[in-house]
């Protein structure tokens, strides 16, 4: 394929369906990877996963986004984005990586074992790599050590090892860069797309939720009158707040985005 034509886009790359089925329950897919469509051309730029045939549930995706923490759809066990803070990493140098992993949800914490919690970690690529975490009690079986907020939720202290052995402050905090994606300022652990294996870069997840919704609001007009009523429908807060916030992020965020790709 000439060179010209390479970034010529067909499509946008990206369906929503299911209408029929409840508003958690709706079903995103993407184009084939070897597709032109754009949302698959911008995820190959951003190495983001695409999907395919394999639908991926909107609550999936919905729970991946940071600004979404207080705003469940259902009451299953949940999936969130979780926050990190490099400013933790001591100055000296140091053979491990060792953050605290934040917005840890309750359904882990309740559990309160080493089993549950390595379960839990196993979902975010990132965080399967750990080395150990705090464990209440010394035994290398003992459970983790989770600190607990006062409105739900809770962290631990994680550690990963770094290849290189001992390392810099700035060593450890681009590998953190390297197991987290930025959202904003911050980073955050996200979990895989089911059928990939692999967490999606933040914008790709704003797109897929976002598209859904407007698609929704486009083809099936009733029913999305219905869902952002407040008087009727506990779904209406949680979408006034995501498409509020998303008025107020995202620029931000695309201009993050290519500064990301551009330098």
């Amino acid at each position: 394929m000439p060179k010209a034509e390479e970034w010529r886009l067909d499509g946008h790359g990206i369906k929503a369906s299911g209408f029929d089925k409840s508003f958690a329950d709706i079903e995103i897919r993407t184009d084939p990877a070897t597709s032109r469509g754009s949302f698959v051309r911008l995820s190959q730029l951003l190495d983001s996963p695409v999907w395919g045939r394999d639908p991926v549930r909107l609550e999936d995706v919905w729970d991946m986004l940071p600004v979404n923490l207080e705003y469940p759809l259902t009451d299953r066990n949940r999936y969130p984005a979780l926050y990190t803070d490099d400013r933790s990493i001591h100055g000296d140098p140091h053979p491990l990586l060792h953050v605290p992993v934040c917005d840890i949800p309750d359904w882990v914490i309740d559990d309160g074992s080493r089993e549950t919690a390595n379960a839990f970690f196993a979902k975010y690529p990132g965080l399967a790599q750990h080395h150990e975490y705090v464990r209440r009690t010394p035994r290398p079986d003992g459970p983790p050590d989770f600190s607990r907020y006062d409105h739900g939720g809770g962290e631990l202290q994680v550690s990963w090892l770094m290849p290189q052995g001992h390392a810099l402050v700035e060593e450890r905090r681009e590998h953190l860069r390297g197991l987290t994606r930025s959202h904003g300022r911050s980073r955050w652990f996200l979990p895989a797309i089911p059928p990939t294996g692999r967490e999606p870069h933040l914008l790709m997840a704003w797109w897929s939720v976002v598209y859904a919704l407007s698609m929704l609001a486009r083809y099936e007009p009733a029913g999305w009158a219905g869902l952002i009523s407040v008087d009727s429908n506990n779904h209406a807060v949680p979408i006034e707040s995501l498409l509020k916030r998303a008025i107020d992020f995202l620029p931000g965020l695309i201009v993050a985005t290519v500064e990301e790709v551009s330098g």
